[in-house]
């Protein structure tokens, strides 16, 4: 009697193992992404402009053009303010692969930069059209893109913060993946 229960136990497992392996399958593929241009006359940052320069400038923007940018935002805790459509250095942002999640038709990679400048870790966002390819967690990774959002906040009976930058139409420059 154990044997069969043990048996049943087995094939059911089986069966929506596979039933998810099917399911997941028949997930369309994404198209490759393809390298997005900034559109003529668009506005970039200066070469030296750093995420954590921006997160600084971000956080005391009080412009009417950033709060209505701001406002717009689904995200409440927006300090996006005049950053939001501005595209970042032309050479592009670098760091470390945190993530890699598909969402719709876009991949999300999310990545740390250590900034000598705030002595600490700034996180970017990165909003892909498309599949970039074989990025992977650990990769070392630079992309373009121009900002969509900037999140800040102060988490609750603490003086950490949980912050990042978020890039829209970003391409991937360069990526090096890890070898283990």
């Amino acid at each position: 009697m154990v044997k069969l229960v043990v048996i049943l136990v087995v094939g059911v497992i089986a069966f929506v193992a596979v039933g998810l392996f099917v399911e997941s399958s028949k997930r369309p593929a994404l198209p490759a992404a393809t390298s997005i241009l900034p559109p003529t006359g668009a506005i970039r940052l200066m070469p030296e402009m750093t995420p954590a320069m921006i997160l600084l400038s971000a956080r005391g923007a009080g412009s009417p053009a950033g709060a209505a940018a701001a406002a717009t935002s689904t995200n409440p805790n927006s300090i996006v303010g005049d950053y939001y459509g501005v595209w970042i250095p032309e050479r592009g942002w670098g760091g470390d692969v945190k993530g890699v999640k598909r969402d719709g038709a876009n991949t999300r990679i999310g990545f740390e930069i250590t900034d000598p400048t705030s002595m600490g870790v700034l996180n970017i966002v990165a909003i892909v059209p498309g599949d970039p390819g074989e990025v992977k967690v650990g990769a070392d990774i630079t992309v373009d893109g121009w900002i969509s959002d900037i999140y800040y906040r102060t988490l609750p009976r603490s003086t950490a913060t949980l912050s990042y930058i978020e890039l829209s139409d970003a391409t991937v420059l360069r990526v090096r993946n890890p070898r283990y």
